[in-house]
């Protein structure tokens, strides 16, 4: 299962028409539901269920709320174990980013949600080619790391070695 997996499916359920996918820019999920009927009725919903929504044009970008990350982060779990040659520097990254105690609300949410299109993907080598430039930017100019960031890689790494998923 994939992290987005519950998101994608709850979504799913609230936009009855249309397509929804992963967003190639700057939020998580991306529709084209605002062409269809019943456009506000549908964005309602979805800030009820706890998601956030941008209408652009005909399409609408999805993200979530801060309560929602929560959750998330919640139900991800323990560390994963011990990593394999192969994956042993993106668990580093994901075991330092983890330990930082940077309150959610502060986090760079930009970075939370390619983490999470990443992991969706399955990509994890891409993954920390995009992070690790980024952190180490925002080290330079004194910005919050993206904390929840490590704990979704670590659950993801734990996935990758078949153990159930906390959804």
């Amino acid at each position: 299962m994939s992290i987005l997996s519950p998101w994608r499916q709850e979504l799913k359920a609230l936009i009855p028409r249309g397509f929804l996918r992963r967003d190639r820019e700057n939020g998580l999920f991306i529709s084209d539901y605002p062409r269809q009927g019943g456009a506000e009725g549908i964005t309602c919903a979805l800030e009820a269920a706890g998601y956030t929504v941008r209408i652009q044009e005909e399409a609408a970008r999805i993200g979530v709320t801060e309560g929602k990350l929560n959750e998330l982060m919640e139900s991800l779990g323990s560390p994963a174990p011990a990593p394999g040659e192969d994956t042993l520097s993106l668990w580093a990254l994901g075991t330092r980013l983890s330990s930082i105690a940077v309150p959610l609300s502060r986090q760079p949410v930009d970075l939370l949600y390619e983490t999470l299109k990443h992991l969706d993907q399955g990509d994890l080598r891409g993954l920390e080619q995009y992070l690790r430039p980024r952190i180490a930017l925002c080290q330079r100019r004194g910005l919050p790391l993206p904390g929840a960031a490590g704990k979704m890689i670590l659950w993801a790494l734990t996935q990758a070695e078949g153990e159930e998923t906390p959804c």
